[in-house]
């Protein structure tokens, strides 16, 4: 990733946890570059750390990511060297380009964009009082007292059009009756007994074993419940928002898995939502609505 929302970005440290549970850092001053590990002259301290210092590492690095966006051929194509002085160095204040980030992301405003936010906030408020039941027939299914094929019939009686909580559009009534909801079960519980540093990389994992074993439902379905249970994280994987960012040209790296794609959509949103001020949409889950709408 690259800190492309963040002016004098220049910090130079490593922190990782080993399988035996052991924390280690380094931090120091070179860069990631040919000159700094072929010619210059560098200083940087190895060192093992508590798992306290590793943890308030890893929060610092999560406050990071927040304004860091993944490298991909797009955000490469933008990139322009920032601008040297006379005398060869960079100015004090500048970031890719000199002023701006590479990319900035021009958030949709359809017509009638308050309406199409407050039905999504009522769906979410619903969504509330249902929430812990909804998990609880989650987690039977995950651990075998029910059926993929009970989970499904009684789906409605915790998430539908019924109750009112449900955010897209029809399909998955033919689409998903086959589905194995059974491994689905075991992706979401695992995603919601993930701490919040690790849930990205968790969902990642869920989603690109779900689509090794051909799960139909992985797709709209399980990324509804991740947008219903983490409206502040994670959108829909549905088709207007993937159009909406080719469209303004900022698709996920080539090559990237189900699961990567994802994530990197779900970060480009939040940052998306983190740099424009005064947009009317507050969580990935309203932006979704009005992307959808768009």
């Amino acid at each position: 990733m690259v800190a492309d929302h963040i002016e004098g970005f220049h910090p130079k440290a490593a922190v990782w946890k080993t399988h035996d549970n052991r924390h280690f850092a380094i931090v120091g001053s070179s860069n990631l570059t040919r000159a700094a590990f072929s010619s210059n002259f560098e200083a940087n301290v190895y060192t093992e750390i508590s798992a306290e210092i590793y943890q308030e590492a890893r929060n610092w690095l999560n406050e990071i990511e927040k304004k860091a966006v993944i490298v991909s051929e797009d955000w490469l194509k933008k990139y322009r060297e920032a601008p040297r002085s006379s005398n060869g160095k960079r100015p004090a204040k500048s970031n890719t380009d000199g002023t701006k980030p590479v990319i900035n992301i021009k958030l949709p405003l359809p017509k009638g964009t308050m309406k199409i936010i407050q039905t999504r906030r009522d769906q979410l408020e619903i969504h509330k009082k249902y929430k812990k039941k909804l998990v609880h027939h989650f987690r039977r299914c995950a651990d075998g007292e029910i059926t993929s094929k009970e989970f499904y019939s009684q789906l409605p009686d915790y998430w539908g059009y019924n109750i009112g909580n449900r955010l897209q559009g029809p399909g998955f009534e033919r689409q998903g009756r086959s589905s194995d909801f059974s491994s689905l079960s075991r992706a979401f519980i695992r995603v919601l007994n993930t701490s919040p540093c690790d849930r990205d990389d968790v969902v990642i994992e869920e989603i690109d074993r779900l689509a090794d074993e051909k799960v139909s439902s992985r797709k709209a379905f399980f990324t509804e419940m991740l947008c219903l249970s983490y409206p502040e994280e994670y959108p829909i994987l549905n088709s207007p928002v993937q159009k909406y960012l080719e469209k303004i040209e900022f698709r996920a790296p080539r090559g990237a898995s189900e699961g990567v794609k994802y994530v990197d959509l779900a970060k480009k949103l939040r940052l998306a939502l983190l740099s424009t001020k005064n947009f009317p949409a507050k969580n990935i889950a309203e932006l979704d609505a009005v992307i959808w709408h768009n």
